[in-house]
């Protein structure tokens, strides 16, 4: 099977959290069959909450204090991400898994003196069911609580982006970054630069717009922060490197390459390409590889196109110079006899 190499770049975002009060709930053996059970609802904030009898623990090995726990309840519609903490009450928490049933995966967890900060992303929504293996740490009341979190600027989740109401760039903060750079983390200066600009021109004026009825404004950043953040899930398995094409070691064999170049006879970029030497590297790849580059034009004698569609144009620097039109013929070259 091929292996594949994409050669582009990628904006990554951010997303930022709060905690809200702990819930605290008792837990009864109704049945005499070791498995204790809340007696009452545990609310989990605005995603949800947990009904009686969903949050449970029995001993799995009541001579160490090992307890398993099981925590199930339906998310609120509309929510992809649920954040909370799992506090213990003298326990110590070994491990967090999402069940098998569950319609969301454990994106990101970390601990600290509190208990377990847990962060899950949804991949059809609806139910979350999660597994919880505890030690308890004293002979009475070891107990988990759950305590939820809100989407602000407080806390830091790599990956993820949103701003203290849980929105997108504004265009002061858009200003502010654009005008100290240095200020910021380089990350987060490349994501307003790209996101919070139109066209996606990099700090080439903040991106305003109108949906379709011509009043109603768009958040276009907010779009775009959404796009990357729904992406991520198809991401997850893919290594990045930052480097030059060149750096790529020449002896790999039996790869997909796909090259997306600045387009010749665009708006330039802020670093000059040298498109002859491009075109002699993708020459000598193809000899052990299959390489595909998206450009709208490559030279004929070398390199043919296999693939093509008109395509609205949203990135400033993919238009022609002084052209003000929209719409341009996406196409897929290869190198001349490559898939012989």
């Amino acid at each position: 099977m091929k292996k594949i190499i994409v050669i582009l770049g990628l904006v990554a975002s951010f997303m930022f959290v709060m905690p809200m009060s702990v819930k605290a709930a008792a837990f009864v053996d109704n049945d005499g069959d070791g498995v204790y059970e809340n007696d009452a609802a545990i609310s989990v904030g605005r995603y949800g909450s947990v009904a009686a009898g969903d949050m449970t623990w029995t001993y799995s090995d009541e001579e160490a204090g090992e307890k398993t726990w099981t925590i199930s309840f339906d998310v609120t519609s509309g929510y992809n991400y649920v954040y909370f903490t799992l506090v213990p009450s003298f326990v110590t928490i070994d491990s967090v898994s999402v069940s098998s049933g569950s319609n969301y995966v454990l994106a990101n967890q970390t601990s600290s003196s509190n208990g377990v900060t847990v962060f899950f992303e949804s991949t059809s929504g609806g139910r979350l069911e999660l597994t919880v293996i505890t030690t308890d740490t004293a002979e009475e009341g070891c107990l988990l609580n759950i305590s939820p979190l809100n989407l602000d600027c407080s806390v830091s989740i790599p990956g993820y982006y949103f701003d203290d109401n849980g929105k997108s760039i504004t265009e002061e903060e858009y200003r502010n970054v654009r005008n100290n750079k240095s200020d910021y983390e380089k990350w987060y200066v490349g994501l307003v630069g790209f996101c919070g600009s139109f066209g996606a021109k990099y700090f080439g004026g903040y991106a305003r717009g109108f949906k379709a009825d011509g009043i109603t404004r768009r958040d276009i950043p907010g779009e775009s922060i959404k796009n990357i953040q729904n992406q991520r899930m198809n991401l997850q398995n893919i290594k990045f490197k930052h480097c030059s094409y060149l750096d790529i070691n020449s002896n790999i064999n039996n790869f997909v390459i796909y090259c997306d170049p600045p387009y010749k006879g665009t708006l330039k970029y802020t670093t000059n390409f040298n498109y002859e030497e491009f075109y002699e590297w993708c020459k000598e790849m193809s000899k052990n590889n299959i390489v595909l580059i998206s450009e709208y034009s490559m030279p004929e004698d070398d390199f043919e196109c296999i693939w093509g569609k008109e395509t609205t144009v949203r990135i400033d620097s993919n238009k022609k110079s002084g052209d003000k039109k929209m719409n341009r013929v996406e196409k897929l070259f290869i190198v001349k006899n490559n898939l012989k």
